[in-house]
């Protein structure tokens, strides 16, 4: 519960401040390099240096390592 706390202030003090992410094109695709990513919060499964592909603003799947 705190984690989120702190995420939620950490997210509300980068927007704040100017430096939220520009939205991307509906034809790009992008990357987001996961250090650890909460695949099943069900179950607590986290996995480590994952890498998010999003296309047309949905998540097409999640790749071992950082791939671009």
């Amino acid at each position: 519960m705190k984690i989120c706390a702190v995420l939620a202030l950490l997210g509300a003090a980068v927007t704040a401040d100017g430096f939220a992410a520009t939205p991307a094109s509906p034809d790009q695709t992008v990357y987001i390099h996961a250090g650890h990513l909460l695949a099943d919060p069900a179950t607590g499964k986290v996995l480590s240096h994952s890498t998010v592909v999003i296309s047309a603003g949905k998540v097409i799947r999640i790749e071992d390592g950082f791939t671009d």
